[in-house]
């Protein structure tokens, strides 16, 4: 079983090989990757408040393999709760997704607040982009302000990309029980930007433990097999290796999928 927590779909400014629902598919049928928790390119990158629907309208014919997360921009308060009160009614969306960094906000800022607030209400998991190194990148979404959130809140907030820096993340996450990660792209202790190490994988378990782990691509826009290769990289028992690849997606998302 594989569980990928961090897919898009829609239309990207450069070209990408699964735009609409059923490339998704193709390409989690040749990594044999069994569900894929979706968000749509549109709402992240272009305020579209209509992004929601249109993943939706592609997405619904495979309610087993292709789960959404609701996006949101904080820059549109009305709206977001609009849309999160709206598909959070729809089964076949089971988490929300933010991009601090292209919405030009802190996430740990008065803008979000309502925002989480409302997630926590509705008991839904939030992956958050973050993606640093240094003084460098994403630093409205950086982890240390991420932990400020998981803090505030209870429900699960899982730090995308292992935060950019997996190193710097595990030191901020591991004592917040609510706090997690996603491999997707993510490098070790890499002081370049675009520099990915080997061992990350086993480093990040050793400090936090596999159970905050969970397995993300990030594709299309990344080619899944970057992450079966630090995947398969790594020394895991085959424990944690299950762990990461579903149980830890199947428990925070309550998808209830089994293993006969």
């Amino acid at each position: 079983m594989i569980i990928d927590v961090h897919v898009h779909c829609g239309f990207m400014f450069f070209p990408i090989k699964a735009s609409v629902s059923e490339d998704l598919i193709k390409a989690m049928d040749e990594f044999n990757i069994d569900v894929g928790i979706v968000s749509p390119i549109e709402g992240i990158f272009y305020a579209s408040m209509d992004c929601n629907q249109k993943m939706y309208d592609s997405i619904k014919k495979f309610p087993d393999r292709l789960k959404g997360y609701i996006v949101v921009n904080p820059n549109y308060p009305m709206e977001a709760m609009e849309q999160l009160e709206k598909f959070s009614k729809i089964p076949q969306f089971i988490g929300v997704k933010v991009h601090p960094s292209w919405y030009n906000r802190p996430v740990d800022g008065p803008e979000f607040e309502p925002v989480f607030n409302k997630c926590e209400e509705l008991d839904l998991p939030v992956l958050v982009h973050s993606y640093v190194i240094g003084d460098q990148e994403d630093q409205v979404s950086c982890p240390e302000r991420i932990a400020n959130v998981a803090r505030r809140h209870g429900n699960p907030i899982i730090v995308a990309h292992m935060g950019g820096n997996s190193g710097r993340t595990c030191k901020v996450i591991k004592n917040i029980d609510n706090m997690y990660m996603d491999i997707s792209s993510g490098r070790e202790r890499a002081s370049q930007l675009y520099v990915w190490e080997l061992g990350r994988i086993d480093d990040a378990v050793k400090e936090i433990g596999a159970d905050k782990i969970l397995f993300g691509s990030d594709m299309p826009l990344l080619d899944p097999s970057i992450c079966f290769g630090m995947m398969e990289d790594s020394n895991l028992s085959g424990e944690d290796r299950e762990k990461i690849m579903w149980k830890n997606a199947n428990r925070i998302f309550k998808l209830d999928k089994k293993v006969y």
